[in-house]
């Protein structure tokens, strides 16, 4: 009984551990995002005049910017820090990449976002404006490891890119868009 207290001791010790580093990297980084509103309201307003992709109903979509990624990335991986520094303690390294792999995929095959791309409202779609299917899900996942290898160059390759796709978005052959309502 007692191993079971020192384990779930440790196991809180730790994710407090890692939440203090998290704030103090947000305070160290919050300063930069002053504008985060602007930023947030111009990715929900984006010009309907600038969409290039049309699904089977007609409905068109405009590229989202590396901006309107970047903040639903974070919040992505905001919602996953949790389960991957208790993940971490089981099996370090793999378990907490096959859990960003399921919570990527999973999302993108069924719902075409992700928690951080809907609050941003952004979708990961296919060149038909459809959800990916799950095999390329997995080919745009492997292809955000790529993209950050080399400097996370591939993940800003959106900036320089005319369709707004990363590497990533290159290898699976998708999109993201935002969903103009």
């Amino acid at each position: 009984m007692k191993i079971i207290e020192y384990i779930i001791l440790t196991i809180t010790v730790i994710i407090g551990f890692i939440l203090k580093i998290f704030i103090k990297i947000w305070n160290l980084i919050f300063p930069l995002f002053k504008n985060i509103n602007s930023i947030i309201h111009n990715a929900v307003n984006k010009d309907i005049e600038s969409c290039v992709i049309e699904d089977k109903n007609g409905k068109k979509y405009s590229y989202a910017t590396l901006g309107q990624r970047f903040v639903a990335h974070i919040i992505d991986y905001a919602i996953l820090l949790v389960p991957m520094a208790i993940s971490m303690i089981i099996i370090p390294l793999i378990f907490p990449a096959l859990l960003a792999l399921a919570y990527n995929v999973g999302f993108w095959s069924t719902r075409g976002t992700t928690p951080g791309k809907k609050f941003m409202n952004l979708k990961v779609v296919d060149e038909n404006g459809e959800f990916l299917s799950v095999e390329k899900s997995i080919i745009r996942y492997v292809g955000y490891i790529i993209s950050g290898i080399f400097l996370a160059f591939g993940y800003f390759w959106v900036y320089w890119d005319p369709n707004n796709q990363g590497w990533h978005d290159k290898f699976a052959n998708s999109y993201v868009v935002v969903e103009n309502d």
